[in-house]
């Protein structure tokens, strides 16, 4: 019963996204609407994610769509919030199946990972942005050098957010293989 719940709720966060998403384009030029792929995307994966009993699964996706949210507050996060209400209500019923309790202490390092996607996504652009290049052209009567470089700076909040990303995947690949190894 609490799974059909579960399930109905994340449908809602996909009914919701769909209309948040509608709102988006009706209201914004078409380029943003793009950017309304991602939570879409995210909440016909909690709708499957819910059917399963992986809790990693389902708080990445409920993660991704509020960092979504958070993030864009204040442009087209907000279109999103009822979305994002909607598959955290799934999540805690999604929850109440769990039969491990050890698995529900993992879902706030689950959160990290997945609210700490957009950072990680932010430093990879970043880092293909910054390039360097330098040459030295040789000739009978010339010597010509060339340098150029450009640096991209990080945001502290995005390097710190990247960074506790990384450091909660590692506790949770830790946890796994140690759980793998008792079994």
């Amino acid at each position: 019963m609490t799974r059909r719940i579960a399930t109905a709720l994340a449908l809602v966060g996909f009914a919701a996204g769909i209309v948040g998403a509608g709102r988006v384009a009706g209201l914004l030029s078409d380029t943003i609407a793009v950017w309304t792929i991602e939570p879409i995307a995210f909440a016909a994966l909690a709708v499957v994610a819910v059917r399963t009993q992986s809790v990693g699964f389902v708080w990445i996706c409920i993660g991704a769509v509020w960092s979504f949210v958070i993030l864009g507050a204040w442009s087209i996060g907000t279109f999103f919030f009822y979305e994002a209400l909607a598959l955290l209500a799934a999540g805690i019923a999604h929850a109440a199946t769990i039969e491990r309790r050890l698995t529900l202490a993992l879902i706030p390092l689950w959160l990290v990972v997945a609210a700490s996607l957009p950072a990680l996504a932010f430093l990879i652009r970043d880092w293909m942005q910054t390039s360097s290049t330098s040459f030295t052209t040789y000739g009978p009567n010339y010597f010509d050098s060339y340098s150029s470089s450009r640096v991209v700076t990080h945001a502290p909040a995005v390097v710190f957010l990247a960074s506790c990303g990384v450091v909660a995947l590692a506790i949770l690949a830790v946890i796994r293989i140690v759980r793998r190894r008792q079994a």
